[in-house]
């Protein structure tokens, strides 16, 4: 049982640094990027926005009441894909 939850902690742990280097590499990408850029992947991760919002609506509609809340990740998600970045 202590190897669980010695395994559960590390898990936890190791979750939040790869959130935290990932908002890190997503702010330091942001601020290299023109004021064009930056509004193209305002526009962008709105759009993702969207389309996980849509998702989560039509499977909360099938009785999945958990799907409502968005996962704010999704934009971070699509700092690989922002052109010129």
């Amino acid at each position: 049982d202590q190897g669980k939850q010695i395994n559960t902690e590390l898990k936890h742990k190791a979750e939040d640094v790869a959130a935290s280097v990932r908002y890190d590499v997503l702010e330091a990408r942001m601020a290299a990027m023109t004021p064009e850029e930056r509004a193209a992947f305002v526009a962008k991760a709105a759009e993702f926005a969207e389309k996980a919002n849509a998702k989560s609506a039509s499977e909360a509609e099938v009785g999945d009441a958990s799907a409502v809340s968005v996962d704010n990740e999704a934009a971070s998600a699509a700092a690989p894909q922002t052109p010129g970045a």
